[in-house]
Order: structure tokens, then C-alpha cells, then sequence
């Protein structure tokens, strides 16, 4: 494994991904900085040596300049082709980038398939990476790292640093053509809560999440419309990946699963407050939001939920929950956010512990399996990679992945954006309807 430093201000992250972009499959996991006040690492890479697109149980996997054709669980078709690496100061140092949508629920446990699959996206795209620019803004370096596993590069540490000399390239301006249209109406929304209420009343279930989905048609350059979302409404496990013809430009704010020398941490995401230009009545509105009994509520069951969840590869007596009901701030909203953490067992690897917990539990509801399977019989479209995962998993057994929530994806012609929301026994169905709004309105406002 060969480790350079460059010497590029890290603060550049955006002119580093503008000279790599034309490469095949180029990614950007993007902490947001200089705006966002948290996140430490940008990682950008590109031209990954092997890619594995999973779609309706079958698996493409293209090496080079040939593709097979295999069936499998793809978490663990993705696990074959990472490498066992000694640990190391850098979060990634080769290995599996891309995303899982959260269809992909469908393989893990005995769902119903009944909302309509109508984008026909693919289910799991991921590249394995030999090399990748890594910023670190906290101590302000920036490294190249080369791992030596493609049999045949096309990408070195000399042609990267040529390709980071050239000007930036010229990009069409990006502009929505119509209004974002929802998959579903108001009536229908109240539907469907009524429907969810009755599941609770029954018994049936604590928490449902209840999604909607926009669509808008677009032109120019979607990697312009994404700076503009990480300027001004900059979150930290934000991403933009390109795949051929799909695109993901995320603004999450929700770390999903992250694992660091054996150490897992998640930050599941619940509880839900707009802000305020006024500093004193945005600060009231984040203490409302802390002492609300039923966003507590909504918060615990999925901390419950996780803590089961994190049980299954981690060390028992390990998992501990350090900080509860922290509230924390983004452009558009306050959130309420719990910290709870492990120790992954010696029998399991970081990915085992992402399939054990996907799709998760912020974004489902709780008991989980059930929540699924409500949610399959209520919303009109299946959810692809919103809800799902995007982030790394590394060669020295590092991960970090968000909850792809505020994520936007796109073909070359239509766009989507997709937000929803907790229901819980004395949710309001005026108040809930008007939260998704509220989630989003800031993506709105900059496209």
C-alpha cells in the first residue's frame, strides 16, 4: 500500500472532484466543510477495478474488461472482495464504495412485494476501489492512497496528480423543467395514517415511518445542483456518486453505521423541529424539541430497536448508549439524535454488521419486520436507494455509512426526492404531513 501526501488546501474538496468526474463511477462521501460544523474526512475516488450491480437477485460483477453473472446475498458478495489490512490512521484505504438501496429488504427477510418498482433503478451498485484522495480537515493534509490489488491500473498517483493540475472543467447550468409532483395526495397521505393508527391501535406495531415520493424532470449538470445543496444546505454524511446513467447527490444528516478499530458507533435520527431566522425563537424551538415526551418516545423505540440490532455482532455488554436525546442543528431543521455504541465480536466483520442491521431502524419503524411489511402495503413506489445506505467499507476494516434521507437520485431524465416521517400513537396527521415539508423545503428552496 503506498500513502502521499498532496499538498492541496483540503478545503478544495469540490475543485479535486471536478478533475476526476469524467473518470468512470467517481465518488464524493463529503463532510461539508468549510460550511458544516462537524464531519472530518472528504473521500474521492474513481474507475473502481471491479463493479457489483445487484439487481432482482442476480449480481453483475464487471472485472475490467469481463462481466459474470452470479446469484447470492449481496451483502456477501460485496464482502468477497474486500481484503484483510492492518489498521490504519486513514478511514479508507481502498475497498467498497456505493450504496444499498433499502429494496434491498426484500432479500434479508419474508417481505410482500406489492408497491410498484417503477424507476427500475438497480438495487445495489458498489465499486472496489484501489486508490482514493483522502481530505482531513481537521488536521488540514491531504493524502493519496494506492493499494496495489488492480491487476490492471489505469489510475496512478502520476496521472492523479496530472489530472488534479487541469482547470476546471466547464459545466452546464442545472435547472428544474417542471413542479415536483407527489406520489401522494393529501387525502391519501390521511389515508394511509389512518390506516397506520389503527396497526398501532391494534397492537400491531409502536412506529410506522410513512413515506412520500416527489418526481421533476431536469436539465443541465446535476454536479452543479449538487454544490449548490452542499453550500446551503450542507449536512455531514453527505454524497454525490455518478453510475453511468444514475446519479445520487445526498444531503444526509444521519450516520447509519460507523466501525473504526473493532468500535461501532450509531447515530439513529429521530425527532423533528423546523428553525427560525430569529436566534431566540429558533433556540426555544430546539428546547421544545428536547423536552417533547413524544419525540423522546419515537427516539427510544428505535434505540431499543438498534441496540437489539447492534446485538448480533457485537461483543454482549458492550453496547452502551452515551448520549441521549442530543439535539443537534442543519440548515433547515433541529433534530433529536441518540449515540449508542459497541465492540464488533472477532466472528464479524463490518459488513456483517451492516447486513444485520439494514435497512435501519430510524427509517422503518418498529418491531422492524412488521413495520416493513406495512410500509410495503402503503406507499405507492418502492423506495430504491432512499432509506438505504450510502458510504464505504475499507480493505483495514474501517465503515461509515449514512441513512440516505434528504437524498435526491436521477436517470438522465427525472429526478426524485423522497421524505417521510414517524407515526406514533398521538402523532397528528396535520403535524406530520406538514414535518415532511419541513424536512425538505430547504432542498426545494436551492433547486
Amino acid at each position: 500500500m503506498k500513502i502521499k501526501s498532496i499538498k492541496i488546501n483540503p478545503s478544495r474538496s469540490e475543485l479535486i472532484f471536478n478533475s476526476l468526474q469524467h473518470l468512470p463511477w467517481p465518488c464524493f462521501l463529503d463532510s461539508c466543510q468549510p460550511y458544516s460544523e462537524t464531519g472530518r474526512y472528504d473521500i474521492i475516488s474513481a474507475d473502481p477495478y471491479i463493479k457489483l450491480i445487484y439487481k432482482k437477485g442476480v449480481c453483475r460483477i464487471f472485472h475490467r474488461d469481463k462481466m459474470e453473472k452470479v446469484t447470492g446475498d449481496p451483502f456477501i458478495l460485496c464482502k468477497k472482495y474486500l481484503h484483510e489490512q492492518p489498521s490504519s490512521d486513514l478511514p479508507f484505504t481502498g475497498g467498497a464504495i456505493g450504496f444499498f438501496s433499502y429494496d434491498l429488504c426484500q432479500y434479508l427477510e419474508k417481505l410482500p412485494s406489492k408497491a410498484n418498482n417503477d424507476t427500475q433503478f438497480n438495487e445495489m451498485m458498489v465499486g472496489i476501489y484501489d486508490w482514493a484522495i483522502i481530505m482531513d480537515h481537521q488536521e488540514k493534509q491531504v493524502f493519496y492512497v494506492e493499494n496495489g490489488n488492480d491487476p490492471s491500473p489505469t489510475i496512478t498517483s502520476e496521472t492523479i496528480e496530472k489530472l488534479l493540475q487541469n482547470s476546471a472543467s466547464q459545466n452546464k447550468p442545472f435547472s428544474l423543467l417542471e413542479s415536483w409532483a407527489s406520489n401522494m395526495s393529501y387525502h391519501q397521505y390521511c389515508d394511509n395514517f389512518k390506516k397506520i393508527k389503527k396497526h398501532i391501535l391494534h397492537g400491531d406495531c409502536y412506529q410506522i415511518n410513512l413515506t412520500q415520493r416527489f418526481k421533476n424532470t431536469y436539465e443541465g449538470d446535476l454536479w452543479i445542483a449538487y454544490k449548490q445543496l452542499r453550500e446551503k444546505n450542507y449536512a455531514p454524511y453527505s454524497a454525490f456518486l455518478q453510475f453511468d446513467d444514475f446519479t445520487i447527490m445526498s444531503c444526509s444528516p444521519e450516520q447509519f453505521l460507523h466501525v473504526s478499530d473493532q468500535k461501532v458507533t450509531t447515530k439513529p435520527m429521530k425527532g423533528t423541529s423546523q428553525r427560525d431566522v430569529n436566534p431566540t425563537i429558533d433556540k426555544k424551538l430546539a428546547e421544545q424539541l428536547f423536552y417533547s415526551e413524544k419525540n423522546r418516545a419515537e427516539n427510544l423505540m428505535i434505540v431499543d430497536l438498534m441496540r437489539n440490532d447492534l446485538g448480533r455482532c457485537c461483543i454482549p455488554g458492550s453496547i452502551k448508549v452515551p448520549n441521549l436525546f442530543a439535539i443537534e442543528s442543519f440548515p433547515g431543521v433541529h433534530q433529536m439524535v441518540t449515540t449508542v455504541n459497541g465492540v464488533l465480536d472477532e466472528d464479524h466483520k463490518p459488513i456483517d454488521l451492516l447486513r444485520a442491521c439494514f435497512p435501519g431502524g430510524s427509517i422503518t419503524g418498529a418491531p422492524k419486520i412488521r413495520a416493513m411489511e406495512i410500509i410495503e402495503s402503503l406507499e405507492p413506489n418502492k423506495r430504491s436507494i432512499y432509506c438505504g445506505t450510502i458510504g464505504y467499507v475499507s480493505h483495514n476494516g474501517n465503515m461509515d455509512t449514512n441513512i440516505a434521507i434528504r437524498t435526491l437520485f436521477a436517470d438522465r431524465k427525472s429526478i426524485y426526492l423522497s421524505v417521510g416521517g414517524a407515526i406514533v400513537a398521538d402523532s397528528g396527521v396535520k403535524s406530520e404531513y406538514d414535518e415532511c415539508y419541513t424536512k425538505i423545503n430547504k432542498i426545494f428552496e436551492v433547486l
